[in-house]
């Protein structure tokens, strides 16, 4: 192999690396939910609907009270504010019987989900034992915020919370492809908000039930929150945190008479890394080069005075 062959083979590499170095990844991000049947009629299957970002995809769901979901994906292919579908389904015709009990009015489950990619949740809807969407105001079952979080040049965790409870004109499940996220709802308040750092990651399972003793956890006061239809947005820093750490975040979400008790389980990102400019990817490379040709020719010195 010649020089010259060597020099293009070590800048190509070196060029590589450093640039799959700064691609992004999605994160793992967890949602659990207390959904209460707000109808006056036994609820037999729940449809939670959120937007994904371009890559991201709802990877599991569970609930304590309805059995194994059937996860899709609406459209199939997920792109840019694409639809995910979530369906915990208990007893829905032409199905296999899930064992489990229909949801009665007043009752509740815990439903929990993890998604590659930070969600947008717009709503989430009770069905009957005909697959028959139960009719809104009376029939939502959930009231929804985003939760975006991000890391400040100085190192500082910060998490934004916004409006993003939209209607759904679906009437049955499965959705149709004429079923779309209509107008922004609300508004929402947020109480009760508290956020926690943990060390370990909890599993769905460990989410999916009533945290809010577990000795483990230490949950730190946030201000209440007020979002209108999609506008403003409620932020909280968190301070350093190391891209290692589990924040918890919990809060009450409540909208027309609507409630909602969420946990959110994610990752801080990691510290920015600012990318090298052009001139100093000219330094970069100029080094390599002068380091390859130096150590070319220790070799070829070596190699002269062995002969």
């Amino acid at each position: 192999m010649n020089f010259e062959r060597i020099i293009i083979i070590v800048v190509a590499v070196t060029l590589i690396i450093l640039s799959a170095s700064g691609n992004p990844t999605l994160a793992e991000w967890s949602v659990q939910e207390k959904i209460f049947n707000n109808t006056e009629q036994d609820a037999y299957d729940l449809t939670k609907i959120v937007e994904m970002p371009e890559g991201g995809a709802v990877t599991w769901a569970i609930s304590n009270q309805l059995g194994d979901p059937n996860i899709t994906t609406y459209p199939p292919t997920v792109m840019p504010t694409a639809v995910s579908v979530i369906h915990w389904g208990v007893k829905f015709p032409g199905d296999v019987l899930v064992p489990g009990p229909p949801v009665p009015p007043g009752g509740w489950v815990w439903a929990c989900f993890k998604a590659s990619g930070q969600p947008n949740p717009a709503t989430a809807f009770w069905t009957d034992q005909d697959g028959n969407r139960i009719p809104d105001p009376e029939g939502t079952a959930a009231v929804e915020v985003r939760v975006i979080e991000r890391r400040e040049d100085d190192g500082a965790v910060w998490i934004d919370v916004e409006h993003s409870w939209r209607n759904w004109t679906g009437t049955r499940w499965p959705p149709t492809p004429d079923d779309v996220l209509g107008d922004f709802l609300g508004p929402i308040t947020g109480t009760d908000v508290y956020y926690a750092i943990a060390n370990v990651e909890r599993s769905l399972e460990q989410l999916n039930g009533d945290l809010y003793d577990d000795p483990d956890i230490t949950w730190n006061q946030l201000d209440d929150f007020q979002l209108n239809n999609g506008g403003n947005t409620s932020s909280y820093n968190l301070g350093n945190l190391s891209s290692s750490d589990f924040v918890l975040l919990r809060f009450v979400a409540s909208g027309d008479g609507i409630q909602t008790e969420t946990i959110h389980q994610f990752q801080p990102s990691p510290p920015k890394i600012r990318p090298p400019t052009v001139s100093e990817w000219g330094l970069i490379v100029m080094a390599l080069l002068l380091t390859t040709v130096g150590g070319i020719a220790i070799i070829r010195r070596r190699q002269q005075t062995a002969a």
